[in-house]
């Protein structure tokens, strides 16, 4: 199953990796030849032979360690490079997915997880290019020392190969306790991430009602059975590693047993032996590598199941077959209906908007912000279609853009004022900086706004209202064709937000202007109002008729009041 994950990725790797194998197996080889020297050097002093051979042989194993080890230097940046490059290229593809969730999937992820799965997780199935080429490399690697080992002995050789049953039978045996484990600590470890993060989050308000000692004392529970379960799960490994650690010593006291016998039997010399004991740590090597890359294997498996059901959830349709538009006459809700988890969010939505300004009202609860999402493209209808200029809005290519939203929460990011409204966009017909400090009267802090240098950095002193503004001038820059502002203003007084709200009429004369308002008074008589209530379309027209229709009390006591 992994593997169609890592097909994109490996495809792009395809000629590094072989550069990888070609140059692990040079190394092998490479690794080999001091063993056959030593072998040779051996063989010299046990002969008594004196020969300059001796010194010439010794210099070059000096020599070749300096040399090897030099290009094992290059060869490791060049393993390294590539790892990173991969594990690049998973981390963009998994942020890009969790861009194309639905609004309403993405409400549900638990964002300690997400950050765990795209640092750990990611780092984890990246070890799937080590997977890859070190089973390649030491499978080739078994099969070559096999057949040296069985020109200098094939009774040893064959004694020594009855070690690979025990090998799969230990790991048969400690196979689902590993997966087990490796599940446990990875969902227990994402936990962890989400308790930081929510800590870490909403650690003032711990902090005003007095729990910040039981939020730690609740951390520090889970911290200490964490600790619990880590001890089992490391136990496990290790008990692993020194079963088989313990079998191959064993092993390794018989063969020299054995080897001994065939030497004073001249079977085999002191020279060949020593040869023999080198190559066959050699072997323990790829053999131990391969049992260590199952375990690998499960943990990598694991981490793949989480990111592929990150990726999974992924709805957006990003195909080219896109119809331009160069603007926007109308916006149409037609039949429009959303059911989350079996309960009616809305229902049987229909109007068309032609007017340049409406207002969506409606009690808390009543849908407005659940409409708005679908506008702009955060969540799909169950049933119907969201049409601008008689077009379904999946079908406009590019159709964000003609879009400018702002909502109660300002959504800041952690940068200078102007970058806040810039946010990453190049635009050369948007509004001056001027315009917008004049627009959204931020004259009190001008000098600030202008300001891209590090000590404009927005301020946590900064109030909701300032805050929000500077939201607002992020969804102004772009002088949108739709204007979408859900509770935009509510941090700022009644009288500036009446005054803001018609000098956008002003600035964007031709723009379709959205507005969701608990502020009542805020809409004149002549406004085109959208009234909901339980999901349902109650009324849509102008506002001066809407006390002929049957709407609540607090809506019609409202009328004059600021909120």
């Amino acid at each position: 199953m992994m593997n169609v994950f890592m097909t994109k990725f490996l495809k792009k790797y395809k000629l590094r990796i072989f550069v990888e194998i070609v140059l692990s197996l040079f190394f092998f080889i490479m690794s080999l030849i001091p063993a056959f020297l030593i072998k040779i050097l051996i063989d010299f002093i046990v002969n008594g032979d004196k020969n300059s051979i001796q010194t010439t042989l010794f210099l070059f194993l000096c020599l070749f360690y300096i040399v090897n080890s030099i290009l094992n230097y290059f060869a490791n940046e060049y393993f390294v490079l590539t790892r990173q490059y991969l594990l690049y290229d998973i981390r963009i593809s998994l942020l890009d997915s969790v861009s194309k969730i639905d609004y309403l999937q993405y409400q549900k992820i638990k964002i300690g997880e997400l950050l765990y799965s795209i640092t750990s997780d990611v780092a984890n199935i990246g070890l799937y290019i080590d997977f890859l080429i070190s089973l390649i490399v030491n499978i080739l690697k078994i099969i070559a020392l096999i057949v040296i080992l069985s020109f200098i002995s094939v009774k040893l050789i064959l004694f020594y190969l009855l070690i690979v049953p025990i090998y799969i039978l230990l790991v048969y045996y400690f196979k689902k306790k590993i997966i087990l484990f490796n599940y446990q600590v990875k969902q227990m470890e994402a936990k962890m991430t989400e308790e930081f993060h929510d800590y870490f989050e909403k650690n003032i308000i711990y902090r005003v009602f007095s729990v910040i000692r039981i939020k730690l004392l609740k951390i520090s529970e889970f911290l200490h059975s964490i600790i619990i379960f880590n001890k089992k799960a490391i136990m496990v490994e290790r008990s692993a590693s020194i079963v088989t650690g313990s079998i191959t010593g064993l092993w390794s006291i018989i063969l020299l047993w054995i080897s001994s016998i065939l030497i004073l039997n001249k079977q085999i010399t002191l020279g060949e032996m020593v040869l023999y004991f080198n190559l066959s740590n050699y072997l323990y090597t790829p053999i131990d590598a391969l049992v260590n890359l199952f375990y690998s294997f499960q943990s990598m498996n694991v981490s793949y199941k989480r990111i592929a059901n990150i990726m999974l959830l992924s709805t957006e349709d990003y195909s080219e077959n896109k119809i331009e538009i160069s603007d926007v006459c109308d916006v149409e809700f037609d039949d429009v209906s959303l059911i989350v988890d079996g309960k009616v969010i809305l229902k049987d939505i229909n109007f068309k908007i032609s007017s340049k300004k409406i207002f969506i009202i409606g009690s808390s609860g009543s849908g407005k912000t659940t409409l708005i999402n679908m506008l702009i493209k955060l969540i799909k209808p169950t049933k119907g279609n969201i049409k601008v200029n008689g077009i379904p809005i999946e079908k406009i290519k590019d159709y964000t853009k003609f879009i400018g939203v702002c909502f109660d929460k300002e959504y800041i990011i952690n940068d200078t004022v102007y970058n806040n409204i810039k946010f990453y966009r190049n635009i050369s017909s948007g509004f001056l900086i001027d315009e917008l400090i004049n627009l959204l009267e931020l004259n009190d802090f001008s000098d600030i706004f202008k300001q891209q240098d590090i000590e404009s950095v927005i301020s946590k002193n900064f109030s909701k209202g300032q805050r929000q503004r500077i939201a607002l001038a992020r969804a102004l820059y772009s002088k949108p064709k739709i204007l979408v502002l859900d509770e935009a203003l509510s941090g700022v007084e009644y009288s500036m937000e009446k005054r803001i709200l018609d000098k956008i009429d002003q600035y964007l004369p031709n723009s379709l202007k959205i507005i969701s308002t608990h502020r009542i008074n805020l809409i004149n008589d002549d406004d085109i109002v959208i009234y909901l209530e339980n999901g349902r379309l109650i009324y849509y027209g102008k506002f001066s008729e809407i006390k002929k229709v049957d709407m609540s009390i607090s809506y019609k006591n409202r009328r004059g009041g600021e909120d």
